[in-house]
């Protein structure tokens, strides 16, 4: 716990995954945080995003530069 970062202490082109965790809280913190919406490049280079319950608040204001999600990089369940 004690090397966890900040959304404004990542560099996206520093990782190639990123996860959101959910909860009742993630649903107004997640959705408007410009903060977690930069860190959406980690997307746009291939990399991998990862979301369960709520944490998908994160997802629905970001605006990908590629366009619609692929299917070859959609896992649900």
């Amino acid at each position: 716990m004690e090397h966890i970062l900040n959304p404004a202490q990542i560099d996206p082109a520093e990782h190639g995954a990123i996860f959101y965790a959910g909860g009742h809280g993630t649903m107004w913190d997640f959705a408007d945080n410009q903060e977690l919406a930069g860190i959406g490049a980690i997307y746009e280079a291939d990399g991998i995003f990862g979301a369960v319950c709520h944490g998908l608040a994160a997802l629905v204001n970001l605006n990908f530069q590629v366009g619609v999600v692929a299917s070859e990089r959609l896992v649900t369940g």
